[in-house]
């Protein structure tokens, strides 16, 4: 067909001055006729061209454009098109891979409906499949299959399992379900497997363990049933990743056996029991990441001796028992997240030692006892999570030492004292929550030095005094939450001043007098003053503003007028 595909390559104009050059006997030509005066188009589908000028010798069809009157000018366009193979094409015409290899592909295309691929160059349409998207060749054979993101629809073909040659399959990122074909134990050379961010079911066939090569595996989909123990025969494996899936029972401890691996991920199942405290045997594990389950029991020391790791997370399990300070070993370590478990006891001062660390995690559990003062010797420290927890006393002020902080969550405790103002000299943080506690005394003005804060909560504590002008200073600020507590006064006018303000709640304080009128120049989502002692100010414009917030909760008062003194 013309134009099959969008595909032509080329297009050659030419015009026939002689009547002689009309088109002739000999040519099979296909018309559409028109009303009188308007052109005529024909597609000749022939390899014979009008004489007595051959201007082109090439099976190419040929559209002729000629008046109803038949003008004496004729204008031929040929037209050079690839071939279309979609509906006809056929492995035995294709000699840079063998045929098993080529009726895979094509398989592959036809069951995932390639035709509705976002990125289907070439496939099917030549006769060199090491061209077509996604292909990669060498020595004659299909080395590489990558389809990521590429709206493949359907099941993972056992055909594949004759790309014999074939090192690395990635078809992650699609639409494609149904189970894992276990003829993919064939591939005996394959290195890399990905079939994640699909909607896989089934188990994970057992017959996975044959892959001898295997240094790559990521299985994340829909997939139950346990973890096959046999998965510990890949002895080159590297990455194990079987996250996001929904398997259950034990973590098989024979995965301890996987001596090469570097990274193991099985977060976000429904994994069960304790953790096998012989996966400490893994010396080169850099990423353990188990979080997400139902582990129970408690977090083993022996896992201390994981000398290389760098990310351990345990989150949201069971876990119980106290932190082990043996952790503290871990040199290498830069994020620990332990939060959304029922640990208990108090918080070892013995982890100051994970001197590499970013990311220090231990909320949403049932520690208790002082912040130990020697987390300040976390020089890299960025994140300092320790929210919902029973911890209590004052806050050290010598965590005004960690320079490279940007976020501290001490919220939902039981902290008390007064804030110290030393936590101002934390010049990279974005983000200070230290409500819900029983911290008192004033708000501290040096707090307005933190030029990079956008989230300052201090609710549900009992300070008191009044809010300090000085706040106005923090020009990136997003949120400023100060309900739920003792402060009294007025609203200082200068809160106008923070343009990027788009929280504001005073509500549940001791706070009163008018509403500054110049509030209506921030670009406020919420906005809460109820259950205080302010009144808005007499103003129909200022009362329309608040009411078109997203939030808002009032007092509903209105500030009485004011008289007017006139001198005698």
């Amino acid at each position: 067909m013309l134009g099959s595909f969008g595909r032509v390559l080329t297009i050659f104009l030419f015009t026939l001055v002689s009547t002689a050059c009309s088109i002739s006997d000999g040519t099979n030509v296909k018309s559409e006729t028109s009303e009188a005066n308007t052109p005529k188009i024909g597609i000749v589908e022939s390899t014979v061209l009008p004489t007595p000028t051959q201007v082109i010798s090439s099976p190419t069809p040929i559209m002729a454009v000629a008046t109803a009157e038949q003008s004496p000018v004729a204008t031929l366009v040929a037209v050079s098109t690839t071939p279309s193979f979609h509906g006809s094409f056929d492995c035995a015409n294709v000699s840079e891979i063998p045929s098993s290899e080529c009726e895979a592909l094509e398989v592959l295309y036809q069951s995932t409906d390639g035709n509705a691929w976002s990125d289907y160059d070439n496939w099917l349409n030549t006769n060199t499949p090491c061209t077509w998207m996604g292909i990669t060749c060498a020595d004659g054979h299909v080395v590489e299959l990558s389809l990521f993101q590429d709206e493949l629809i359907g099941i993972i073909p056992a055909e594949l399992s004759q790309l014999t040659k074939l090192e690395k399959l990635g078809i992650g990122g699609n639409e494609l379900g149904g189970a894992i074909p276990p003829e993919l134990s064939q591939l005996s050379n394959l290195e890399w497997l990905t079939l994640s961010g699909l909607e896989l079911s089934g188990v994970i066939p057992s017959e996975l363990s044959q892959l001898n090569n295997l240094k790559w595996l990521k299985l994340n989909g829909k997939l139950g049933g346990t973890i096959p123990s046999e998965l510990s025969q890949l002895s080159n494996l590297e990455i194990l990743d079987l996250s996001g899936n929904e398997l259950s029972g034990a973590i098989p401890a024979e995965l301890s056996q996987l001596t090469k691996l570097e990274e193991l991920d099985l977060s976000r199942n429904e994994l069960n029991g304790t953790i096998p405290p012989e996966l400490s045997q893994l010396n080169n594990l850099e990423r353990l990441s188990l979080f997400d389950n139902e582990l129970n029991g408690a977090i083993p020391t022996e896992l201390s001796r994981l000398s290389k790791l760098t990310w351990f997370v345990l989150s949201s399990n069971k876990l119980s028992g106290s932190i082990p300070p043996e952790l503290s070993e871990l040199n290498n370590l830069e994020w620990l997240n332990l939060s959304g478990n029922v640990l208990i006891g108090a918080i070892s001062a013995e982890l100051s030692q994970l001197t590499k660390l970013e990311v220090l995690n231990l909320s949403s559990n049932e520690l208790n006892g002082t912040i130990p003062s020697e987390l300040s010797q976390l020089s890299n420290l960025e994140r300092l999570n320790l929210h919902s927890n029973e911890l209590n006393g004052a806050i050290p002020s010598e965590l005004s030492r960690l320079n490279e902080l940007r976020m501290l969550h001490l919220d939902n405790n039981e902290l008390s004292g007064a804030i110290p103002p030393e936590l101002s000299e934390l010049s990279q943080l974005t983000w200070l929550d230290l409500s819900e506690n029983a911290l008192s005394g004033n708000i501290p003005p040096e707090l307005s030095e933190l030029n990079n804060l956008v989230w300052l909560n201090l609710s549900s504590n009992v300070l008191s005094g009044g809010i300090p002008p000085e706040l106005s200073e923090l020009s990136n600020l997003d949120t400023l939450d100060l309900s739920n507590n003792e402060i009294s006064g007025n609203i200082p006018v200068e809160l106008s001043e923070l343009s990027k303000l788009k929280i504001l709640h005073l509500n549940n304080t001791r706070l009163g007098g008018e509403l500054p009128l110049s509030l209506q120049s921030l670009d406020l989502w919420s906005l809460f003053y109820h259950d205080t002692d302010l009144c808005e100010p007499n103003d129909t414009t200022f009362r329309s503003w608040v009411t078109n917030l997203r939030s808002y909760q009032r007092t509903r008062v209105v500030c009485p007028h004011r008289k007017l003194s006139i001198p005698e």
